[in-house]
């Protein structure tokens, strides 16, 4: 019992030696908060607009963002966070949803998650 008590608080701290294998390192705790800044964020108007080739190319070759998706499709700025939607080629199941989103603040990630639906609030430039 102490043994799987002792290894679940260890994942839970992000002190596992397999939480690097998911690409950020993050922690149950992180993910956890990740999610819910993102079910906030859902219910704000967010005005996207698509990137320019310079931040196409920044989060393409960024070391950890551009591992997420295969380009960069939509890119806003709100309350002093850069956001990036990352959308993938292959998706739907067996494979990961369609689109990850990034929020930085500086150089931290505030939010990381997949998602395969657009929240009703964000609004998208019509074509």
């Amino acid at each position: 019992m102490r043994a799987t008590l002792a290894t679940i608080l260890r994942f839970a701290s992000g002190r596992s030696p397999s939480s690097d294998q998911d690409g950020l390192g993050q922690s149950l705790w992180q993910d956890l908060r990740f999610l819910i800044r993102f079910s906030r964020y859902r219910r704000r108007s967010i005005i996207w607009v698509k990137p320019s080739d310079n931040e196409s190319r920044l989060f393409d070759n960024h070391p950890l963002i551009g591992r997420f998706g295969d380009q960069t499709a939509w890119v806003s700025k709100n309350d002093d966070l850069l956001w990036v939607i990352r959308e993938r080629d292959w998706w739907g199941w067996p494979d990961l949803p369609h689109y990850a989103v990034f929020a930085l603040k500086g150089n931290v990630i505030w939010v990381a998650t997949d998602f395969n639906t657009f929240p009703s609030r964000w609004n998208f430039p019509q074509p």
